[in-house]
């Protein structure tokens, strides 16, 4: 139990998680238009947080819309973040670290 205790601790996790079976991870279906709405711009734009899982491999799916005009900043994400980018329509302009990526519909950026 004391291994088990220091291990928990240097993963920052409870004794639980380690110990008990896996919770079950059930289905969860978000319809169209039922994802929350977490930032709105002042053209009409939107950013939705359409579906999401659980720690510790969060992964989250947004649908952002941005009016013309639109744009959206946004501080940087914790080490290890990754974002992936698919243009469906329209274009968007991207800057990341310093440098802009001209998107058009179709393309995708990952960083």
């Amino acid at each position: 139990v004391g291994t088990l205790l220091r291990l928990s601790d240097a993963l920052g996790v409870g004794l639980p998680a380690l110990v008990e079976p896996p919770a079950s991870r059930a289905p969860k279906l978000t319809r169209n238009g039922q994802g929350a709405a977490l930032w709105t711009g002042e053209a009409g734009g939107k950013g939705m947080l359409v579906a999401g899982t659980e720690p510790p491999d969060v992964v989250e799916l947004w649908d952002w819309t941005l009016a013309p005009g639109e744009r959206h900043d946004s501080e940087a994400h914790s080490d290890g973040t990754r974002e992936l980018l698919h243009v469906q329509e329209g274009t968007v302009i991207v800057e990341v670290d310093g440098n802009r990526y001209d998107l058009a519909p179709g393309d995708a950026l990952s960083f």
